[in-house]
């Protein structure tokens, strides 16, 4: 309304609601032909009759014989135009060196420089001890409030070797073998559950139905101008810094799982001198394999307008050489 009124057409603005359903329900239809009715034919009084009073077939009220376009010849899918324009970026992005693409991901990803991202606090809220060692449960307070639920796990004997930041995407429970066999190894363990992750996970809104209730908290970030997954990746490097000045390390280890591996490459190839190795495992689809093959991705997991700059295989590679 407040764009339609800068425009001087206030007027031509106009609000439907229907309780329902996602669907076009008659009343919006109705609705809908009326405000074009008005605006286009510049009439005002028009009769639109119930759609069972037509006299029309269900077959007949459709546009096509089959009643969908994808069945009219030569029809071409959003995934066939998005192949095609895959292929045209790929051609257009060329070679993609570390430099261009430490700048791109910053700037597609909205990741601050590092000074920007301060090291967050901790609350302490419990010790308990643990196969080999002790466990500490951590809140990591960073400076706008909002908590990063971890577990610190320091070994009985560390032998000195750089602690290692575990992220999974399906929570830091979901990883505690893996937590286990890096304690068993005498190193120093912090598990985070990164916003929408573990204990942050979970919304009373579906986003359009959608399984992972992360996807409304992205769509969210995006309309605010944000990418979850830079958010995430400001988090890895907000924890990692914590992580190495708890330690007194100058570098620590990254390993990540499913969900929380494209956030964790973009922390590295932001920062890559925090980070002594990075490992991953069970990655999620490529993006450019998402569009080649057709598949549907998390929208939480995306970064809009990364295919121009780089793709997910750059990612790998460039963190690559920390492995």
């Amino acid at each position: 309304m407040a764009v339609y009124s800068r425009l001087g057409a206030a007027e031509r603005f106009a609000l439907a609601e229907y309780a329902g359903p996602h669907a076009w329900a008659e009343p919006l239809k109705v609705a809908a032909v009326r405000w074009m009715s008005r605006w286009l034919c510049r009439k005002n009084d028009i009769v639109i009759p119930p759609e069972t009073e037509t006299g029309l077939t269900p077959g007949e009220v459709n546009v096509t014989a089959a009643g969908q376009v994808m069945k009219l010849a030569g029809a071409r899918s959003v995934y066939d135009i998005m192949r095609d324009e895959a292929a045209r970026l790929a051609t257009a992005r060329g070679t993609v060196d570390s430099s261009r693409l430490r700048s791109s991901v910053r700037r597609l990803a909205g990741i601050r420089e590092l000074k920007a991202i301060p090291v967050p606090s901790a609350e302490y809220r419990s010790t308990d001890a643990c196969a080999g060692g002790t466990v500490r449960r951590v809140a990591l307070m960073q400076v706008d409030g909002i908590a990063v639920p971890a577990w610190f796990f320091k070994p009985e004997h560390d032998v000195g070797a750089p602690p290692v930041l575990v992220i999974d995407g399906f929570g830091k429970t979901n990883a505690t073998r893996a937590v286990a066999a890096r304690m068993r190894e005498g190193r120093s363990v912090l598990a985070v559950d990164l916003c929408g992750f573990g204990e942050t996970y979970g919304t009373n809104h579906a986003f359009y139905g959608a399984k992972n209730c992360d996807e409304g908290t992205a769509m969210l970030a995006y309309l605010l101008g944000h990418s979850l997954v830079g958010l995430r990746a400001e988090e890895v490097l907000a924890c990692a810094r914590w992580l190495a000045a708890a330690c007194d390390s100058p570098k620590i280890e990254l390993q990540a799982f499913n969900w929380a591996v494209t956030p964790a490459l973009h922390a590295a190839v932001a920062e890559p001198q925090l980070f002594e190795k990075v490992c991953v495992s069970d990655a999620p689809l490529a993006w450019e394999s998402v569009v080649a093959e057709g598949e549907r991705h998390r929208f939480s997991d995306l970064v809009h307008g990364a295919l121009r700059a780089y793709t997910s295989a750059d990612l790998f590679k460039n963190v690559a050489t920390l492995r």
